[in-house]
């Protein structure tokens, strides 16, 4: 329950004192940490990102996959560097990935 009650403070600081507009956000995590663990909701602040988002040493799952592609899909860039994406089955990515805004997929040292 603490546990839950601390991610429920950092979510609503993180909404709190985010600023307004930022032109890019880079998300590092440590030693392939769970996408989840490092960040609440990364759907409350993603209009506040102008250009690009780059998350780093991440473990992401199909979920948290189609929720980041959807909620930054008015971004330049989307940047997964050292990430481990845990996805099971395949998945058709074009629905996800209709945009015209989205340009750049960077796939780097990505597993």
């Amino acid at each position: 329950m603490k546990e839950r009650t601390r991610r429920k403070e950092i979510q609503m600081n993180l909404v709190k004192y985010f600023p307004h507009r930022i032109s890019n956000l880079m998300i590092l995590g440590e030693e392939l940490c769970s996408c989840s663990n490092s960040f609440v909701d990364l759907t409350k602040i993603a209009s506040r990102v102008e250009f690009g988002i780059t998350l780093n040493n991440m473990v992401i799952n199909l979920s948290q996959l189609k929720k980041i592609l959807v909620a930054f899909k008015h971004l330049e860039t989307l940047n997964l560097d050292k990430c481990k994406l845990s996805i099971s089955k395949l998945f058709d990515f074009s629905e996800a990935l209709k945009t015209p805004s989205l340009r750049d997929y960077l796939l780097k040292n990505v597993g």
